[in-house]
């Protein structure tokens, strides 16, 4: 979502399919593989997309450079005083969705092999526990 270089391509607004409630990772974002097809689509949580499609335009979603993004998350950190680790968002989707969700499923969702999901980013809790973290009723499947 935040490019490396001014003309990198990155996920854009029109990426958003909101009544279906999915991302679209286009070919050219995608994580660079062996694969031959890399468009995916990412189901998004109700609760994303109430947030997000308010903020929806045009053109990219996140504006910034990597390197403005990171010097302002360590900036935010750093009043903060806490420190991130590495990958901690893509962690705990992970580790969450997991929980409620099949290990084909998130590692699709995250451009991923299941073996690489198990591996890297995940470690055990308590099924259904995913739930509460995303906020999500406990009846959602």
């Amino acid at each position: 979502m935040v490019r490396e270089r001014a003309d990198y391509p990155v996920v854009e607004w029109r990426d958003f399919l909101w009544n279906k409630e999915l991302l679209v990772v286009r070919d050219e974002v995608a994580k660079q593989t062996r694969a031959r097809d890399k468009l995916r689509y990412v189901p998004l949580e109700a609760a994303s997309v109430r947030s997000l499609r308010p903020l929806a335009g045009d053109g990219r979603v996140i504006r910034l450079a990597r390197r403005i993004f990171q010097s302002l998350r360590r900036e935010l950190c750093k009043e903060m005083r806490v420190r991130l680790p590495e990958n901690c968002l893509r962690n705990s989707y992970a580790t969450y969705a997991l929980t409620f969700r099949s290990s084909g499923d998130v590692a699709r969702a995250m451009g991923d092999a299941e073996g690489t999901v198990k591996r890297y980013y995940v470690q055990t809790l308590e099924p259904g526990v995913g739930k509460k973290w995303f906020n999500l009723p406990a009846d959602i499947e």
